[in-house]
């Protein structure tokens, strides 16, 4: 993006580079449904885009190299053992096969990966590897191993929507959390989407989000989670 708001697109080619300034956010969406949320300051280049034929129909090869800023990822289906979801930073290497995560990258290179679903397998200066399982987070600096992961909790909020299977969930930034004929879409950094005696749930970060308002015009009822 490049002002105040969110931009949204598709994936481009090999090369293409994705920059939010200071006040900007983003969201890229790739072919296979995997999406990419760029938080404010953030510069990500997509050095390998490349559709991949399997047993199990059309995957990917994708390497993205963060340079700053913070992504928040969601591969929502695992990738076949011929596809791969790369993520580099100037200190660490992130790899995973269906699941969602947070990279953030201080100033001086410095990375923290967080994993809300699945599994990141991180690697860092050596090829020393970490697997960073959900609910935990590790810190790669320069020149170092990844740190042994820890408890990351995220509190949140859970929308239940109990008569409808269409809503939204926006926060105070205009980020959203949405769930449309069933099917979630998530381009708020660290929601999880769940099914609750055939309804449909939304716990999302409690950062104050705005009332959400399905498409019927009801509002849906809220509970701790």
């Amino acid at each position: 993006g490049n002002g105040p708001g969110a931009a949204a697109g598709r994936a481009g080619a090999a090369g293409g580079r994705v920059r939010t300034l200071a006040r900007s956010r983003g969201v890229v969406t790739v072919f296979d449904r995997s999406i990419v949320v760029f938080e404010p300051g953030t510069e990500v280049t997509i050095a390998e885009l490349l559709p991949v034929n399997g047993p199990t129909g059309t995957s990917m090869q994708l390497l993205l190299r963060q340079t700053s800023g913070k992504t928040w990822h969601v591969i929502d289906h695992p990738l076949p053992s011929e596809g791969r979801y790369v993520v580099m930073t100037p200190t660490a290497t992130a790899s995973v096969h269906g699941t969602a995560f947070q990279v953030a990258v201080k100033s001086d290179g410095t990375t923290e990966i967080t994993t809300t679903e699945g599994v990141v397998a991180t690697s860092g200066a050596g090829g020393a590897t970490v697997n960073v399982s959900a609910g935990q987070a590790t810190t790669i600096g320069v020149a170092q191993t990844p740190t042994s992961p820890v408890s990351a909790p995220i509190p949140t909020l859970a929308f239940v929507f109990d008569r409808t299977s269409n809503a939204v969930v926006v926060d105070a930034a205009g980020r959203a959390a949405r769930v449309k004929d069933g099917t979630p879409g998530r381009y708020l950094p660290g929601p999880a989407v769940q099914t609750r005696e055939t309804r449909p749930a939304a716990p999302v970060p409690a950062t104050a989000p705005r009332s959400p308002r399905p498409p019927d015009g009801r509002a849906p009822r809220r509970s701790s989670g």
